[in-house]
Order: structure tokens, then sequence, then C-alpha cells
């Protein structure tokens, strides 16, 4: 994967799938989620 570079990627239940550029898929699992609160601080 490349930094800052696009991203392929799929979810399924608790299994993340990510491809690579050489078209590779990676396979993990997701173990916790979280909620983003916005903040309305920023400017």
């Amino acid at each position: 994967m490349t930094v800052s570079g696009p991203v392929r990627y799929a979810i399924d239940k608790r299994k993340l799938y990510v491809m690579d550029e050489d078209g590779k898929e990676h396979e993990m699992e997701i173990i916790k989620q979280t909620v983003r609160i916005p903040d309305d601080n920023k400017k």
C-alpha cells in the first residue's frame, strides 16, 4: 500500500478485506468499532 494513496476495501460482518496495488487481497478481523462524533469547534 502507498501512503496517502487510494484504498480498495470491503467489509463483511467482522471481516475487512483490503486490496493492494498488485491486486492481492488481504483479510483482517474487525475487533472493535467506535463512533466518531464530529467536533463542532473546528474552523
